[in-house]
């Protein structure tokens, strides 16, 4: 794979593109004033002296008008009573509370004001959406629980979503068969059985799990234009990408190679060794063989030679300044140095690095920030379905409806 510049098409900046949608915003507000304006008008000019006859016959049509309307408000009252899914009553309209993992990206209010409306027409229910940022679900996010706060649905994901320990604390309620196959049966049917064997913990399910194939193995969004300025066209191997560090450390001011972003080098390295870790928790202390599918060999990493070898090279990139000394101290999130020009690159899974590094040659095109796999030839794992899932509050006051919107989206 080795350089992926899939960021070279053309970008909106940010500033153009909210003039652009403020632009249309107001033509579309006028386009409706206008035709309001011309409404009022026309029944303005039908105004004129009535005769006795129309007053009666106004009259006459208006009692019908009356009598209609009110059995309109009766159907109407009726049809809500009666109103439900898949044989389930949803004639009480509610609000599901739900927290996910990230930031809050743009475009997302305007997202889910239309998921909204479907979920409105068909379910009578709105999702009500709150955020654990990256820097601080990791504190956050088992106090929703023991502070008994009130919310619905949650993102969970075994080892790095507080899936296991959740479970634990007692905090996910159980997702029986007879339970998902009642309120969301679509879900039973489409998640494979072995995303559900996943799930399970001594035996009992606790969330939904993703049931699409996710590959998770970390690559590098990389300042472009610095590859170009210490020679570089592409950076194909572990080794090429600390020789670039290196070249970055001595020659730039104010910037280093991965900012506060320390721990992520293990990956490229791990990949560069041809080994992965094991999904889980204890998270990551479990290594195995990539590359020979009939290798079962499992070994622990703190016994492994490669994890003392890393440790030293660890060692030897922070004496060279490949990241900043305040790494351990820092609120930073791994994508902000690369974000406000203080890293020159930043390691995580393909679908974060092109987002981020969007955002970055949004803001300054001339970084051509572009995504790099030191690791070209070596084949990348498939994560478990349970890397990404949804739970049930245990404490939530609508389990029942909570389970259902997921059979509509």
């Amino acid at each position: 794979m080795g350089r992926n510049n899939i960021f070279t098409h053309e970008f909106v900046p940010v500033a153009e593109g909210k003039r652009k949608e403020g632009y249309f915003m107001k033509k579309k507000i006028l386009s409706i004033v206008i035709v309001l304006a011309m409404v009022v008008t026309m029944f303005a000019g039908c105004g004129g002296k009535k005769t006795e006859d129309q007053e009666t016959s106004n009259s006459s049509n208006a009692t019908e008008s009356g009598a209609k309307e009110e059995s309109d408000t009766k159907d109407s009252a009726k049809d809500e009573s009666e109103k439900t899914f898949n044989g389930i009553d949803i004639s009480v309209p509610v609000t599901l509370k739900m927290y996910l993992l990230g930031d809050r990206t743009a475009d997302f209010d305007k997202v889910y004001a239309e998921i909204n409306k479907i979920l409105q027409e068909k379910l009578n229910a709105t999702l009500e959406v709150e955020f654990l940022s990256w820097s601080e679900h990791d504190t956050k996010y088992s106090l929703l629980f023991a502070g008994g706060e009130d919310f619905d649905l949650i993102f969970t994901a075994s080892s790095w979503g507080h899936y296991e320990a959740t479970v634990a604390m007692g905090g996910f309620y159980e997702l029986t068969e007879d339970f998902i196959k009642t309120y969301a049966p679509d879900i039973w049917n489409v998640v494979p059985e072995l995303a559900w064997s996943q799930a399970k913990i001594k035996d009992k399910i606790y969330m939904v799990p993703n049931y699409q194939n996710e590959f998770g193995a970390n690559v590098v969004a990389v300042r472009g234009d610095l590859m170009t300025k210490y020679g570089y066209s592409d950076i194909t191997s572990f080794d090429q990408l600390l020789e670039f560090y290196g070249k970055v450390a001595e020659g730039e001011s104010g910037l280093t190679p991965l900012g506060t972003q320390a721990g992520g080098l293990l990956y490229s390295y791990l990949l560069d060794q041809k080994v992965d870790t094991v999904a889980g928790t204890p998270s990551e202390l479990f290594v195995y063989n990539t590359l020979d599918p009939n290798d079962l060999t499992i070994s622990y990493a703190l016994d492994w030679e490669g994890f003392t070898n890393y440790c030293k090279l660890a060692k030897e990139c922070y004496d060279k300044g490949y990241w900043s000394q305040d790494s351990l101290a820092t609120t930073e999130e791994r994508q902000d140095g690369l974000l406000n020009g203080t890293a020159a690159s930043m390691i995580w899974n393909k679908g974060s690095c092109k987002y981020y590094g969007t955002e970055a040659n949004n803001a300054h095109p001339e970084w051509n920030v572009t995504i790099i796999d030191t690791s070209p030839n070596v084949p990348k794992a498939v994560n478990p379905y349970i890397n990404n899932g949804i739970a049930i509050n245990a404490n939530s006051k609508n389990k029942e409806r909570a389970m259902i919107p997921g059979a509509v989206l």
